[in-house]
């Protein structure tokens, strides 16, 4: 089996650093920055955030809980858009009953034939 890799992102959080002021995100496997030598810190790794991370969390609060917040919404539209769905069904449905119900028992006779 393969090793399982997880990306994480660091940065530095020295205020008059030049890579702190450029937002500069580092590779894992860095330690300390190059351009002021000071330890980096993991970071978001969400794209454009800058925060810094505590624990083995890979994005900060702010983004999990927008995630949290987009995941919800998908699954409302979902559900919204499966009782359309199944509302046009029914519309669709209704006039043609005779011949679906026709078309089951042809597909039954079939079935039970074989």
């Amino acid at each position: 089996m393969g090793k399982i890799f997880i990306k994480r992102d660091k940065a530095c959080y020295t205020p008059n650093c030049k890579a702190n002021k450029a937002k500069t995100k580092f590779p894992d496997d860095m330690n300390y920055c190059p351009y002021c030598a000071q330890p980096l810190d993991y970071v978001c790794i969400n794209h454009g955030c800058f925060n810094q991370v505590d624990g083995p969390n890979e994005l900060c609060q702010k983004c999990e809980a927008e995630k949290e917040e987009a995941k919800e919404n998908r699954n409302e539209n979902m559900k919204k858009a499966g009782r359309f769905g199944l509302a046009a069904v029914a519309v669709v449905a209704v006039p043609f009953k005779d011949a679906i119900i026709e078309g089951g028992k042809v597909a039954f006779k079939a079935i039970v034939k074989k």
